[in-house]
């Protein structure tokens, strides 16, 4: 059972690669079924995880985080205007290009939905999933990813996850009614504070939509916190 879904999720990450082109996105150059396998043949990123990256240097400025987010967004956006919900995103699944090119790469699109079809609820990484998929039954959209996004910028800033747990139970109360709190150790602009509320909305039909993003005002204000 475990060889099939691994299996039918290398088919739908060649499929969903297949449909990108994106600067930001791992590129697939070639896959092929050998016996029992699929075989992708992706282009190579030597930089390392972006979480292994914020995990050395404890967290990043607001400098950093705000290119490597953008980057991001931009790759996300992508995606959805092609209609792939990518579900799974979190800091191990954002390489960089190299040691020397922050060049920010998404990668696993393995478990990736198809726009405003119904998939697996429980399907990702729990610590990074959005608190209407515990609900019950959920239409794939936009509004999954954005939260994930909100829970990758949240570690870049502070260094840590915003919603934990000793158990599943408990981590999952917590992302569907805990508040979302800022470390009072860790002084940010208030432009990054606002953009996390919006991204980390628990309401879906208030969070943040992948187009407005990039018009917040943490993007362009001229100040941020080194």
């Amino acid at each position: 059972m475990k060889d099939a879904a691994k299996l039918e999720g290398m088919y739908k990450e060649s499929r969903a690669l297949k449909m990108l082109s994106h600067t930001n996105i791992i590129k697939l150059y070639h896959s092929f079924r050998h016996e029992s396998n699929v075989v992708l043949i992706m282009e190579y990123a030597s930089g390392g995880e972006l979480k292994k990256y914020v995990t050395n240097k404890h967290y990043l400025s607001e400098i950093e985080s705000r290119k490597i987010f953008n980057q991001i967004v931009d790759a996300i956006a992508y995606c959805h205007g092609r209609y792939i919900i990518h579900r799974d995103i979190k800091l191990q699944n954002i390489l960089f290009k190299s040691d020397t090119d922050k060049t920010v790469k998404v990668i696993d699109f393995g478990i990736a939905g198809t726009n405003y079809k119904a998939h697996k609820s429980n399907a990702g990484s729990l610590t990074y999933m959005a608190p209407e998929l515990f609900e019950g039954p959920c239409i794939t959209s936009p509004s999954i990813d954005i939260w994930s996004m909100g829970i990758v910028l949240y570690a870049m800033i502070y260094g840590e996850i915003p919603f934990n747990g000793k158990t599943d139970e408990i981590l999952i109360d917590a992302i569907m009614h805990q508040k979302l709190h800022f470390p009072a150790d860790r002084i940010v602009s208030p432009e990054v504070k606002a953009l996390l509320n919006l991204l980390l909305e628990k309401d879906k039909s208030k969070r943040i939509k992948m187009h407005e993003i990039g018009f917040h005002e943490w993007f362009n204000v001229e100040y941020v916190i080194e």
